[in-house]
């Protein structure tokens, strides 16, 4: 199903690749795909693709549309396996040793493709906002993080329904962008220009997506109580809704 996805390519490179021949995607300016990260128009760096709607359901995993749409490319179902749960104080009952668990900043523990039901590797990052973030201090709520990159077309296609997602506001969830590998400056301006006001994170020396390796960008993991419980790779056919329905299932679970 990866070769019916929106995808871009490994986070270390330059450039960006489409795995169809559809000329119509595009940014909302009518710009060249390839320069959507670094476009200077004053409009929002987004992409469309006109391949017409489909009536699926786009919470349907692995699903694809017949008609060239956005396939929702779910790496597997949710792990329905004891994944811990939380205590009434709010606190996390996690289901491993926390010496187990690898950390990204530490440089500890095994380094692996992530699969539904591993442990999340730990890791602390510096904000666009400033502060902080760290992953085991949210071990009791609901982690969405996505890996991004301004190079890459269908990163910032699905990034203004990310912010939507995190308007919501849903009591247990967070909500986090990571940029993957570029400069502080660059990343400053296109949160800047386009007025994103949730969590978006540097990671300009590869340290926590080295944690995470995916051969493609977007990559998007959702953690409760320090497992991870759903994967992505590529843009999702209706990411607001996908993203959506999948944090609600594990927020009621």
């Amino acid at each position: 199903m990866l070769s019916d996805a929106i995808l871009g390519e490994t986070p270390s490179g330059p450039v960006n690749a489409r795995t169809d021949d559809d000329s119509s995607y595009s940014d909302s300016t009518g710009q060249d795909a390839a320069d959507i990260g670094g476009s200077d128009t004053g409009s929002p760096d987004v992409y469309s693709q006109d391949n017409g709607s489909s009536d699926s359901d786009s919470s349907d995993a692995g699903s694809s549309d017949s008609e060239g749409g956005l396939p929702n490319i779910n790496i597997g179902p949710v792990s329905t396996g004891d994944s811990g749960s939380s205590a009434s104080d709010g606190s996390a009952m996690l289901s491993f040793d926390p010496a187990d668990r690898p950390n990204a900043n530490l440089g500890t523990g095994t380094i692996k493709e992530l699969e539904i039901g591993d442990i999340a590797p730990d890791f602390t990052v510096d904000l666009v906002s400033g502060g902080t973030f760290t992953l085991s201090d949210h071990d009791a709520e609901v982690v969405f993080i996505n890996f991004w990159a301004t190079w890459c077309p269908p990163c910032v296609g699905e990034m203004p329904e990310i912010g939507e997602l995190a308007e919501l506001g849903l009591d247990g969830l967070q909500v986090l962008c990571i940029n993957c590998g570029e400069d502080a400056k660059t990343v400053d301006k296109f949160v800047t220009k386009n007025d994103y006001d949730f969590n978006i994170a540097y990671d300009t020396d590869y340290t926590v997506e080295y944690y995470y390796p995916t051969d493609y960008v977007p990559y998007t993991v959702i953690i409760k109580n320090g497992i991870i419980r759903d994967i992505y790779v590529g843009a999702p056919r209706d990411a607001y809704e996908t993203y959506k329905s999948s944090v609600e299932n594990l927020l009621n679970e």
